[in-house]
């Protein structure tokens, strides 16, 4: 006689389900995590502003003579910010023109730290941000065009300086300013300084894609940047 035959038989039970919901709960949550990681790492630019931008010096250029026209990169494909809110990408250099290109990425959240920072009475609204260029042999670059895009939580902005001589100098760095605190005199205004050229690590050749190269005139939606003007302390008598 099998006796086992009249043992009790497992099947399903309310702690079975949980086990499960638990795993899968926990799988999804992992999966989610990695998915995110990945996705936000492909996003530190976006289709618009990883292109190289077009406007009247770089496109008069490259009509005159685009056999000579040089672009290099920076080695670096993706550098951040010491305090993790800015990631810079997309570096060129146009040795000819003496034009550099880069990509600014922030998160939507960057807002809410500048109000708690500078004890605003709200988020900062439109283009808090403003930029500049330094050297070490004394040479301040605050003028540049730009173009904008967003995707997800992040925003973009896509630099173009001209005029850039690194000629002599051995480092070139990216000032990061509120546009509320603009002190170019003040080492402790920029948000953020970013080291983004070494004399000592040259950049390397960087070969034009097909759909980077000029269409009919300069890339649309081309602005130009704020002038910023030091104001003045006057004296009461």
């Amino acid at each position: 006689m099998d006796y086992n035959d009249d043992a009790p038989k497992k099947g399903f039970t309310i702690g079975k389900l949980f086990k499960w919901l638990f795993a899968i709960i926990a799988l999804s949550i992992f999966l989610l995590l990695v998915f995110r990681s990945c996705a936000l790492e492909g996003m530190r630019d976006t289709a618009k502003t990883r292109k190289l931008l077009w406007n009247d010096v770089s496109l008069a250029a490259y009509k005159a003579s685009p056999d000579n026209f040089s672009v290099a990169r920076n080695t670096d494909e993706s550098i951040m910010t010491p305090d993790g809110t800015i990631t810079i990408s997309g570096i060129r250099w146009i040795r000819n023109i003496g034009q550099l290109q880069l990509t600014i990425r922030y998160n939507n959240s960057l807002a809410r730290t500048i109000r708690d920072t500078f004890s605003l009475d709200a988020e900062p609204q439109g283009e808090f941000l403003t930029f500049a260029l330094r050297d070490d042999i004394g040479n301040l670059y605050t003028t540049f065009e730009y173009i904008t895009d967003s995707a997800f939580i992040y925003n973009y902005r896509r630099l173009v300086f001209d005029g850039i001589n690194l000629d002599g100098c051995a480092e070139l760095k990216l000032e990061i300013y509120y546009t509320g605190y603009v002190d170019y005199d003040s080492t402790a205004a920029p948000l953020n300084t970013v080291l983004i050229y070494q004399s000592s690590q040259e950049f390397k050749d960087y070969t034009i894609k097909s759909d980077e190269l000029p269409g009919g005139g300069v890339t649309p939606n081309l602005e130009k940047s704020r002038k910023w003007v030091k104001k003045e302390i006057s004296e009461s008598n």
